[in-house]
Parts: C-alpha cells; sequence; structure tokens
C-alpha cells in the first residue's frame, strides 16, 4: 500500500512540475540548436527565475508568464528590467512585491494583461506603464496603494479593465483617468476615498460598469457623472452616503440597468432622481420607498410592499421621505450650507 502511494505521489510531481519545466526550456532549446532560434515563436530560452513560460496557442499570438504557480504564490520581493525580446502579452505577478522600478516593463510593448494583484506595492512611479500601450487589462487590486500619481496612467490608452480595489486611496488626481477613453470598467472599491473631483470621470465616455463601494463618500455630486452616458451598472453599497444631489443620474438615466445603495445613510435625495431611471432592471437598497419610485423593475429590494403604507412611505430611519416637514427643513439648511461655502469660496455675497 505505502509503495502504491509513493507512486502515485511521484506520477503527480512529473505532471505538475517537471513536465511544464522541461516543455518551457527543451523546446526552446531544440529549435536553438536547430538555427531557428526564438524567432520561430517558441519560448524564450530562459525564463524568469521563479516563473513558467506558456507557449501560444496560435503562431501569431505572445507567450504567456506566469510567476505565481496555480497552486501557492511566491515570495518574489523584487523584480528586475525583463530583457528577452521575445513578445509576452500576459503577465502574472502575484507574489509579495513592494516596489517596482521604473523601467521595469519598458520592454514589453507586446502585453496586453498585466496582473500585479495581492502584492505589497505602496506606490507607483509615474512613467511606470508608459511603453505598455498595448495593454488592456491591468490588476492592481489588494495591494497597498495610497495615493495614484496624476499621469500614471497617460499612455494605457487601449486599457479597458482596471483593477485598483483593495487599496489605501484616499484621493483621486482630478485628471489620472482622462486618457482612459477606451475603459469600460473600473473597480475603486474598497478603497478610502471620501470625495469624487468634479471632472474625473469626465473622459470615461465607454465606461459601462463603476464600482465605489465600501469608501467614505457621503455626497454625490450633481454633475460628478456627467459625461458617464454608456453606463449600465453602478455599485455605491456601503459608503456614508446622505445625499444624492439633483440630477447626479441623469446622464445615464436612459442606460443604467444595475444600481446598488444599500449599507448608506441616505437622507437627502429628490424623487425624480429614481423616477428617470427608465432602464433599470436591478437596485438594491435600504430603503423601500425607492423601489416605488423606480416602478415595476426585474429585482428591487427591499420590497415596496415589505415596509409598506398607503402612500408608500417607510419608517425614516429606513428613508425618509421628502415632503416630511422636518427632513424638507433639513435639507433646505444644507443646500443653504453648501451655498454659503460656495459663496465664500468665490468671494460673492
Amino acid at each position: 500500500m505505502f509503495i502504491l502511494r509513493g507512486i502515485i505521489l511521484l506520477y503527480c510531481i512529473v505532471i505538475l512540475v517537471v513536465l511544464p519545466c522541461y516543455r518551457c526550456f527543451s523546446d526552446s532549446d531544440s529549435d536553438t540548436e536547430s538555427g531557428s532560434g526564438s524567432s520561430s515563436g517558441t519560448l524564450p530560452a530562459e525564463c524568469p527565475t521563479g516563473c513558467s513560460c506558456v507557449e501560444p496557442r496560435r503562431s501569431t499570438d505572445g507567450h504567456r508568464v506566469e510567476c505565481r504557480p496555480p497552486w501557492s504564490i511566491n515570495n518574489i520581493a523584487t523584480i528586475n528590467e525583463y530583457n528577452n525580446h521575445v513578445p509576452i502579452t500576459e503577465l502574472d505577478l502575484r507574489n509579495r512585491i513592494s516596489t517596482l522600478p521604473a523601467n521595469v516593463f519598458d520592454r514589453l510593448t507586446a502585453l496586453t494583461t498585466l496582473d500585479l494583484r495581492y502584492n505589497q506595492i505602496s506606490t507607483l512611479s509615474a512613467n511606470v506603464f508608459d511603453r505598455l500601450t498595448a495593454l488592456t487589462t491591468l490588476y492592481l487590486r489588494s495591494n497597498n496603494i495610497s495615493t495614484l500619481p496624476a499621469n500614471v496612467f497617460d499612455k494605457l490608452t487601449a486599457l479597458k479593465t482596471l483593477d485598483l480595489q483593495t487599496n489605501q486611496i484616499s484621493t483621486l488626481p482630478a485628471n489620472v483617468f482622462d486618457r482612459l477613453t477606451a475603459l469600460t470598467t473600473l473597480y475603486l472599491s474598497s478603497n478610502k476615498i471620501s470625495t469624487l473631483p468634479a471632472n474625473v470621470f469626465d473622459r470615461l465616455t465607454a465606461l459601462t460598469r463603476l464600482s465605489l463601494s465600501w469608501n467614505q463618500i457621503s455626497t454625490l455630486p450633481a454633475n460628478v457623472f456627467d459625461r458617464l452616458t454608456a453606463l449600465t451598472g453602478l455599485y455605491l453599497e456601503n459608503n456614508a452616503i446622505t445625499t444624492i444631489e439633483p440630477d447626479a443620474f441623469s446622464s445615464f438615466a436612459s442606460s443604467l440597468k444595475r444600481l446598488w445603495l444599500d449599507g448608506n445613510r441616505l437622507l437627502f435625495y429628490e424623487d425624480k432622481t429614481f423616477e428617470e431611471l427608465t432602464s433599470l432592471t436591478y437596485l438594491q437598497s435600504d430603503c423601500s420607498r425607492l423601489c416605488c419610485l423606480v416602478g415595476d423593475i426585474d429585482y428591487c429590494q427591499p420590497r415596496c410592499e415589505d415596509v409598506h403604507t398607503r402612500d408608500c412611505v417607510t419608517s425614516r430611519h429606513l428613508c425618509p421621505v421628502r415632503n416630511d416637514r422636518e427632513i424638507s427643513t433639513e435639507y433646505e439648511m444644507y443646500k443653504n450650507e453648501k451655498k454659503a461655502r460656495v459663496d465664500d469660496a468665490t468671494g460673492s455675497g
């Protein structure tokens, strides 16, 4: 019995470890000896230490380099510039990396997917991604990034997916996303963002999915989403939102299909903000009254009838009614305070 188990274990090791490494190196060596070298589309003679190389499925594809075995995470803490001239299209670097040298990706001009999730990166140099003009997917989730250089994404004009969730980002530079005109998906959840600059999303006209959940946002300004006319999914759950200013959702009123608002403290909003969401099919909130405003959609939770009176009014602690005299007074006070701050800033009386 013990001998049989040993044979099975040895077989598994050969299949999972020895054969992939042998393929990665032996194929390249044989081609080099025949004089074809790396120009034939075979794997580079040297994979980066601690990584595995995967051949392209088609001759027109680039190579995929994985610096993380499928069953565990390595302990690679630093990386140097990659000097091999064989084109790489996918690079998986989920490890323990804490810093990225400014020129580390300069030779990887064919790269389309870069995965830097689950590292310990705290800062990004302004030019670290400048040569990755073919990149379409960038994962930076679950690092320790606290600030974003204003121009860090400027050269990524082909980027479609940007994942920045689960970091320590507290502020967004006003122009940080301006060159990402092809972006369709942006994840910013689980950070420490408290305010949204007025024009921060203005150039993201192709964006269809925006996640801002699990931040510290308290107010949705009227103009912050003005240019997001293609947006279909907006995730705002578990913030500290008390106020949705009039027309905050008007730019995507006819395109938005899915809206998450639960886990907030919504106090001030206008009925028409939700009544105008004519394409909405899914709404998740803590306020049953919102389900009454959006009408008959595929899914709305909590449902209007769950905490229901004749006028479709819920208890105040869930979601106050705008025509309630006390709430209306509080809302007027909020607007007056906001106007006073604007007057102070502009010097007008």
